[in-house]
């Protein structure tokens, strides 16, 4: 008689349910697993004592950890602490009960260091424009927006600004359109040709004032070159 097999225990304390997340996760999670070590170790040399995640507050246990990357000697880079801290809000937040949000927000996070330009050009459109195209997508779409933001600052090292603007434009409008369509869309393989890019295409071929065939071109072309990374593969981008 083939014995039944014995369900799989849920995981119980902290260092558990972070891992069970991380397996889960469809993206690489070389990131997330550094992160949650570090959290977890400081956890331990902290507060030996807290194991079960309803336990956990963001003061003292994130702030603290937050402080001990700052104070890192030799010291990590912003770029390296901003990584460790969005690894970690993910899990968090993928793993918190109901109630238990907000433990690492916004202003925890490091500026970014300005993008060096090797041929700097004076720019005509008017400062606060400016402001509006070069300013991060994560405000956009609290999930995606700062994936976007990543690539178009990799895009920033080879190409001119003004096309770097187009890209931020481009972007813009697909991860609002995601944010006010699919707000419950939270991993971007989970996008698909039918509904969430047929209805984006769809949409600009509604705008009023109307595009032009050249701008909903030049947006579709965008994020074709976005979809290489992270969109699917092989879309075809007419709406019909």
């Amino acid at each position: 008689m083939t014995p039944r097999p014995q369900p799989r225990r849920a995981p119980q304390n902290l260092e558990e349910i972070l891992a069970a997340q991380i397996q889960v996760l469809r993206s690489p999670y070389r990131n997330y697993r550094v992160a949650a070590d570090r959290f977890l170790a400081y956890l331990q040399t902290d507060f030996p004592h807290l194991d079960s995640f309803s336990e956990l507050r963001r003061d003292p246990h994130l702030l603290g950890w937050i402080r001990g990357l700052r104070q890192q000697d030799p010291p990590l880079s912003h770029s390296t602490r901003r990584i460790y801290l969005t690894c970690l809000r993910r899990l968090l937040r993928d793993s918190a009960p109901e109630g238990q949000l907000g433990l690492i927000l916004p202003e925890d996070f490091p500026p970014r260091a300005p993008q060096p330009r090797a041929t700097p050009k004076k720019d005509p459109r008017p400062q606060a424009k400016r402001h509006h195209l070069n300013e991060t997508l994560f405000r956009t779409h609290p999930l995606f927006g700062e994936i976007f933001d990543s690539r178009i600052q990799t895009l920033a090292t080879t190409f001119r600004p003004d096309t770097i603007n187009t890209y931020r434009v481009a972007a813009r409008r697909f991860l609002s359109y995601l944010q006010a369509d699919f707000p419950q869309l939270r991993e971007l393989s989970e996008l698909r040709r039918d509904p969430h890019l047929l209805g984006w295409v769809r949409g600009l071929y509604r705008q009023d004032p109307p595009l032009s065939n050249g701008t909903r071109e030049q947006y579709l072309y965008k994020l074709c070159v976005f979809s290489g990374i992270w969109l699917p593969r092989a879309i075809p981008w007419s709406p019909d």
